[in-house]
């Protein structure tokens, strides 16, 4: 997980989604926190490739694992999607999504 957030950090988004994609192959059953944030981080290498559907998808995923720990780490990483997600607002998914983040938020 962390050389895909590398390879995000250096604009490579193809690279980490095959790497987080990968990562969650294997991911231990017992690590669902740490999966959550895998997720996250693959939502925003999906949005930064433009792949609204695997974006939604994946951070459909990590925002209920966020609900269920109670992990303040996943919800930051989906928040800091907030300019991608902002750009499909107007989509039902990405509308439902960003009103679920922000009721996380909140709380």
């Amino acid at each position: 997980m962390e050389a895909a957030n590398c390879a995000l950090q250096l604009g490579q988004a193809e690279e980490a989604v095959r790497t987080l994609e990968t990562s969650l192959t294997r991911w231990p059953a017992e690590q669902e926190r740490d999966r959550g944030l895998c997720l996250a981080r693959l939502a925003t290498a999906y949005a930064r490739l433009e792949d609204v559907e695997g974006a939604y998808n994946a951070a459909s995923q990590a925002a209920a694992i966020a609900q269920a720990t109670g992990s303040a780490r996943i919800l930051a990483e989906l928040l800091r999607l907030q300019p991608l997600r902002q750009l499909w607002r107007k989509l039902m998914e990405i509308a439902e999504l960003n009103r679920l983040l922000g009721t996380m938020s909140a709380s």
